[in-house]
């Protein structure tokens, strides 16, 4: 009588919500990628792997911060690491990927602190205002000339780079021991006694199985879509990427150094407790 009277959407949005309704039935506008150059913009977001490992005594879920082709989907820049995300992972896998594929035009970043932070991307500002910031022009993407754009807040859709981590889910997490499901009703009953017995993997050997998949799977794997009509990451990439902004390596580590920090100015000089060093100067 419930399916007769009232129709289908209205259903699912009373017993599931509106961000459930949201992503199964709102209208949205389809992006073109036609006009986009690979290697011309990135996207950037973490995620958690859902594989026990062995770290340090303890047991952890690596987390791992990529920065993807927004147009060719291949993976430029990643970094795996045990604790949780913060703007260190996002320089680092930013390094990576620059090192070897150059600066980009734009990256497409997550809303979250991290990504937000003064020293990588200078701030967000909500304000329609003209203002002047030292600490914005002072951050990394605005030194090496790159534009910053920032998703949707909790809006998945809006990031490309989600559709990977799924594909992580389903063709590497779930043949491991360890595997605990992306939620709750998918953990398996033996994840317990696995981990409990010691028959997890050490992070150490985890994470060179972690790397090859990226670059033997998940860069290596064909699709049908819009974007690479066919073709896997790597063949899209090799045929459309043309030689961009390079960036000497030296440079490069200095450029994603902290700017953005306040120091006193003491007897002796400006004293680095990171470096232990003391500067000083007329």
């Amino acid at each position: 009588k419930l399916r007769k009277e009232v129709p289908e959407q209205a259903i699912y949005l009373a017993r599931y919500g509106d961000a459930a309704w949201n992503k199964k039935y709102a209208s949205y506008i389809s992006r073109n990628y036609d006009n986009i150059k690979a290697g011309s913009c990135w996207v950037s977001d973490h995620a958690q792997i859902d594989v026990a490992v062995s770290y340090e005594g303890g047991v952890c879920f690596p987390w791992v911060t990529v920065f993807r082709d927004i147009k060719t989907s291949k993976w430029l820049g990643w970094f795996l690491h045990t604790d949780a995300p913060n703007s260190d992972h996002i320089f680092q896998a930013f390094y990576y990927g620059v090192v070897r594929f150059g600066i980009p035009d734009d990256i497409y970043l997550d809303n979250g602190k991290d990504y937000r932070c003064k020293d990588f991307a200078g701030g967000r500002d909500n304000s329609v205002k003209v203002k002047h910031s030292t600490q914005q022009e002072n951050s990394l993407m605005k030194n090496i000339g790159v534009n910053v754009h920032f998703a949707l807040p909790y809006n998945a859709q809006t990031k490309p780079v989600e559709r990977d981590f799924l594909k992580i889910k389903t063709f590497l997490s779930k043949g491991f021991v360890g595997y605990r499901g992306g939620k709750i009703t998918e953990r398996p009953e033996k994840l317990r006694n696995e981990i409990k017995n010691g028959k997890i993997m050490q992070f150490n050997e985890f994470k060179p199985l972690f790397d090859d998949f990226i670059k033997n799977f998940l860069n290596k794997k064909p699709s049908k879509g819009k974007a690479l009509k066919g073709r896997c990451p790597d063949e899209a990439w090799a045929e459309e990427f043309a030689v961009k902004k390079v960036i000497a390596k030296d440079a490069l580590k200095l450029f994603c150094m902290r700017t953005s920090r306040n120091v006193s100015i003491g007897r002796n000089g400006v004293y680095d407790s990171q470096l232990q060093l003391t500067y000083w100067d007329e």
